[in-house]
């Protein structure tokens, strides 16, 4: 008989985005920091934007901006990070980091270029249907 499980499924990706979260969430819970912080820090330094990195979830990234700026950590008009943002930002990257190394050690730039482009492939075709 023939296998026909695919070599990677919903399951797999799923299983590895729990994992590294729950390694995210302890980074973050070192910093006192949430989840919605970082992703709108980390937006903003990357110069992406805000909205699309929450699923198209304005009011969520609208919140997020809120509290930042009521933490001193980004300016609304522009919305740019302050020095005290960048701050923040530079803190958590260097931690997230330090994770993503280890997780990643060990794997070709070639395997992680392949594996990056077919899971943004499956989440753009995901958020289409």
């Amino acid at each position: 008989m023939t296998d026909t499980t695919p070599p990677v499924n919903g399951q797999d990706i799923g299983r590895a985005e729990r994992a590294g979260r729950i390694l995210l969430d302890r980074v973050l819970d070192a910093h006192r920091a949430t989840f919605d912080e970082w992703v709108t820090l980390r937006s903003l330094a990357l110069e992406q934007d805000v909205v699309t990195n929450f699923f198209g979830d304005e009011t969520r990234a609208d919140d997020a901006l809120a509290d930042l700026a009521a933490q001193g950590y980004v300016t609304r008009d522009p919305v740019v990070l302050t020095t005290e943002g960048t701050a923040r930002y530079d803190s958590l990257d260097a931690d997230v980091q330090s994770i993503s190394r280890r997780l990643y050690a060990g794997f070709s730039p070639d395997e992680l270029a392949t594996t990056g482009r077919v899971l943004r492939e499956v989440a753009r075709r995901a958020m289409a249907s």
